[in-house]
């Protein structure tokens, strides 16, 4: 039966699935340092992007490969956004620990820096893995994507973030969300924020083609 033949969608499909799980489980083991994080992810970033691109590379040898290509850029970016994040945060806080109404102008300019940042993140990775550029180029491309393409940019962050949000808020669905993180989690993630890139990709060119 062709649902039987190793070429058929199912199997292609959990082929994928696969993939996703041995992506997940290579990002989590590089991760554990946290301070690799960036490089971690920057790897994910780039074989998910090439997966995507109907390549078929070796999952291991072209992760390892990009994590060693990309670590030292990836990991002083992925430092930069953190210390940025966390600073704006930080600022937030004591805006609304203050309980001033003289600290309300402060903390709407860091909150809308702080949305920018976010929105960010996922371009910074991409611009990493797929340019020469500098750290200071990446984040300045990345800031310029962010806000060009916002709604596409608030839907990539949605995809980024919201697990990690409903994990931390919803304690009830913790158990759940552990074999989430441990068998898919960020491969998964990953593969459908480059779904978001390409379908953002295609409505660019099309709509440049119609105008």
């Amino acid at each position: 039966m062709k649902f039987f033949r190793y070429d058929s969608g199912f199997w292609s499909a959990m082929e994928r699935v696969f993939d996703w799980m041995v992506l997940n489980l290579l990002w989590l083991v590089t991760s554990l340092p946290l301070v690799t994080v960036g490089a971690s992810t920057a790897a994910l970033t780039e074989v998910s992007h090439r997966m995507e691109q109907g390549e078929e590379p070796p999952v291991f040898k072209s992760y390892f490969k990009a994590w060693a290509k990309h670590w030292k850029t990836a990991t002083a970016l992925w430092a930069m956004l953190v210390v940025a994040a966390g600073w704006l945060l930080l600022s937030l806080r004591i805006c609304f620990v203050a309980g001033s109404v003289w600290f309300l102008p402060v903390a709407v300019v860091e909150g809308a820096l702080l949305f920018v940042v976010v929105l960010s993140i996922p371009y910074a990775l991409l611009f990493c893995t797929q340019s020469q550029l500098g750290i200071r180029e990446i984040v300045k491309q990345a800031v310029m994507a962010a806000l060009r393409h916002l709604p596409w940019s608030v839907v990539l962050a949605l995809v980024a973030w919201t697990p990690w949000v409903i994990t931390l808020l919803v304690p009830q669905a913790l158990p759940y969300l552990l074999l989430f993180w441990l068998f898919l989690g960020v491969g998964s993630l990953s593969f459908l924020q480059q779904k978001v890139f390409d379908r953002m990709v295609q409505t660019e060119t099309s709509g440049l083609l119609n105008s």
